[in-house]
């Protein structure tokens, strides 16, 4: 996928192709280009992963 302003490749939005995005993301992130990073929906899936780790661990030890 190419912008056509200026030819660099458009990232991949996160509602249409979550594992591209998140692949991009990524690449962004290796690369040093955090002023092209999704911010608010990296937040966003960072926050769910935390949470989805907490209760892990929380169900866990109620055992």
């Amino acid at each position: 996928m190419l912008d056509f302003k200026d030819q660099t490749p458009a990232q991949p939005d996160y509602e249409d192709d979550f594992v591209l995005w998140l692949d991009a993301q990524a690449a962004l992130l290796r690369s040093g280009q955090l002023e092209q990073l999704d911010i608010e929906n990296l937040i966003e899936e960072l926050n769910g992963m935390s949470r989805q780790e907490r209760h892990a661990l929380t169900s866990r030890l109620a055992v």
